[in-house]
């Protein structure tokens, strides 16, 4: 199936966000002076959010792999490998450099296992990078080589920490085998075991019960007391402690968390107090909370707006019309389509898809915009939300939220050829892996 080729501004856009159409330009069209495009999409990691987000490297990889720039492409990510130290490009040149050496090249392989070692030497938060990759190219024997590093760093250091991420059966066999002649390798099984790493993993009952106990841990540490206190002293830039103990309140706490809201007059007060029903029910609507959520604050009309989303009421779903109608679903606004979570009629449908046609999001908002309406199309499924997820689809930066996207529209059957052709050369792997299985299911 052939595409239209891409404009300049086209395909970078689509390399950026990982859209399929990126590759099949360059495999129907070639690269031709895209190149510098592509490398600067090698040598800087342009996903999303890289915590979640696959490895773009064998997705880029194949668009240079057989053109004339492979050469000059591949020098300059392994000269930028020898001296990258920001996390997440590092993360992807070590990807790209194991995917080269998996294809043959020998210099990326040696490359690779420099920096990977050099990484692995020194105590740091970020010396997991590169050693996993090695040990899919090298097997047994590559992981080996790391145990000695970690080892001479444990002799060196008792108190050190190491990577353990190696918990597989067959590497404590590998260890139990040199650990009879090696100190160092003796050194790191020691401190594996002592850690726990090769035991079963726990039953979901044990799970539970962990998780009950840090639950009331956070209870004993962040009592009503202590967050109030805590507000009132601003302490903490981001909601984390005040959300976290709003879920674990109870009804009596998050009433009297309210009555503080709503005498208080401190903006940095206010903020950290409305945090607290992020993800907990207002006990009741207070006028103010909507002044706050139209307010000139903006981090406080944003926490005020995510307090309304968790409950329904009319007065809720009007303000929920009148931002869309106004075009404030953006900035501080950004998340105002969850207000429609608990308020949906379905004649909101309509505005809904319009305000998102005429916004112009950043790529921040375009998240925003895209995980709202994604929550509402899963929580509604109302068919007539198809093309406000097909909005998503086109301007979601998020390769995961795309593939959820992807999911909803196929579970509609309004999913197109086209969509389904094209996210077989997605970035994501997920998504690609889907749309394959269901491109083969329907043919």
């Amino acid at each position: 199936m052939n595409q239209n080729p891409l404009s300049r501004d086209e395909f970078a856009a689509a390399l950026k966000k990982g859209q399929g159409r990126a590759l099949l330009h360059a495999i129907q069209f070639g690269i031709g002076d895209l190149d510098d495009l592509i490398l600067d999409a090698c040598l800087h990691n342009q996903s999303y959010d890289a915590q979640i987000e696959s490895s773009r490297a064998s997705w880029l990889l194949q668009m240079f792999r057989d053109s004339m720039w492979y050469e000059e492409i591949s020098e300059s990510i392994l000269e930028r490998l020898r001296v990258e130290t920001e996390s997440w490009d590092l993360v992807q040149l070590c990807n790209l450099a194991k995917e080269m050496a998996a294809n043959g090249n020998i210099k990326a392989k040696e490359v690779l296992k420099e920096r990977a070692f050099e990484i692995a030497s020194l105590p740091s938060s970020d010396d997991w990078m590169g050693a996993v990759l090695w040990v899919e190219l090298e097997g047994i024997p590559g992981f080996l080589d790391l145990a000695r590093i970690y080892g001479k760093r444990l002799l060196v250091d008792p108190d050190d920490f190491v990577p353990d991420g190696f918990s597989q059966k067959e590497y404590r066999n590998a260890l139990l085998q040199s650990a009879k002649n090696e100190k160092e390798i003796e050194t790191y099984l020691n401190y594996l075991e002592a850690r726990g790493v090769f035991d079963p993993r726990p039953s979901k009952a044990d799970r539970d019960a962990a998780r009950k106990i840090q639950d009331e841990e956070f209870r004993r540490e962040y009592s009503l007391e202590r967050i109030l206190q805590d507000a009132k002293e601003k302490k903490g830039e981001f909601p984390g402690r005040y959300l976290s103990f709003g879920r674990h309140a109870t009804p009596e706490e998050l009433g009297v968390i309210y009555e503080h809201l709503l005498i208080e007059t401190d903006p940095a007060v206010t903020l950290r107090l409305l945090w607290v029903f992020r993800r907990a029910p207002l006990p009741r609507l207070d006028k103010r909370i909507f002044v706050w959520a139209n307010g000139r604050n903006k981090k406080i009309r944003t926490a005020a707006i995510n307090a309304l989303t968790q409950i329904s009421d009319p007065k809720i779903h009007a303000l929920a019309l009148s931002k869309l109608k106004s075009g404030k679903i953006l900035g501080a606004d950004n998340n105002s389509i969850e207000l429609f979570l608990n308020n949906f009629e379905e004649q909101d449908i309509d505005e809904i898809t319009k305000a998102l046609v005429l916004s112009k999001p950043t790529t921040g908002e375009a998240h925003g915009l895209g995980y709202g309406i994604l929550q509402l199309a899963e929580k509604q499924q109302n068919i007539k939300l198809t093309d406000a997820l097909k909005w998503v689809y086109e301007n979601t930066p998020c390769t995961h939220c795309r593939f959820r996207t992807l999911q909803q529209l196929e579970k509609w059957q309004k999913l197109t050829e086209e969509m389904l052709y094209e996210c077989q050369f997605d970035a994501e792997e997920d998504t690609r892996n889907y749309a394959i299985r269901t491109w083969t299911e329907k043919q």
